[in-house]
């Protein structure tokens, strides 16, 4: 069996990436419930993936109302 050698510093550098990316995940989760006021009960009963899936899902949206902008102008 092969040994792997991990680079000093290494875990310490992804627990800090981890930290980094879930007060980014905080942040943009109190985002959202600041923009959807009114929706605030409903909003923190979802667990973080179907918040996750409600984002990829404006992201999605958002493009194709880019490509469909596009197309209009092509027209």
């Amino acid at each position: 069996m092969r040994e792997i050698k991990i680079p000093k510093g290494f875990n310490s550098e992804c627990q800090h990436q981890v930290g980094i990316t879930i007060k980014s995940f905080d942040k943009l989760t109190s985002c959202l419930f600041y923009k959807f006021c009114g929706l605030e009960d409903k909003i923190n009963q979802l667990k973080h993936y179907q918040i996750l899936q409600g984002l990829y899902s404006f992201v999605k949206f958002d493009e194709l109302r880019k490509h469909t902008k596009t197309i209009q102008l092509l027209i």
